[in-house]
């Protein structure tokens, strides 16, 4: 597992939107040179007809967003453990990101219910084994009660 700061310059989900008038929203990827800028708090590159977003809605310039406030929510703000953070994957496509994405947090939970399983499994059979031995401890009068 990757270890340090979960932000959004790290995260495969953040994305630069382009609006053009008569013409559907244009929704890439931020690239990997992007992204170093961002993490110095230079976000020159970003043209006045793009707002950077999250992906999978967690923020949005488009809303109630303060274009000062952008090293703040992109660089510094700790993602983990409140958003769907995934780790860039250069070349990954959103779709297949979003399902691999959710894919893995599916068997994280998988995998802690396994072992929380196991360990309920391990308690009883030690409390069976105990009982087992308090019986004929008790039927051999070993044991007073």
């Amino acid at each position: 597992m990757l270890r340090g700061k979960q932000a959004c310059v790290h995260c495969h989900f953040f994305v630069k939107t382009t609006r053009f008038p008569q013409a559907n929203p244009f929704v890439q990827l931020v690239s990997k040179s992007e992204r170093a800028k961002s993490r110095t708090g230079e976000f020159d590159w970003v043209g006045p007809e793009t707002a950077l977003s999250c992906h999978l809605g967690v923020w949005d310039e488009g809303h109630n967003f303060e274009p000062s406030q952008r090293s703040l929510a992109i660089v510094d703000a700790e993602r983990r453990d409140f958003c769907f953070f995934w780790r860039v994957r250069p070349g990954m496509f959103l779709p297949a990101a979003k399902a691999l994405q959710k894919r893995e947090a599916q068997l994280r939970e998988a995998k802690r219910d396994r072992w929380l399983t196991l360990v309920g499994l391990w308690i009883a059979a030690i409390a069976l084994v105990i009982n087992v031995l308090l019986t004929i401890a008790n039927a051999r009068g070993w044991w007073p009660f």
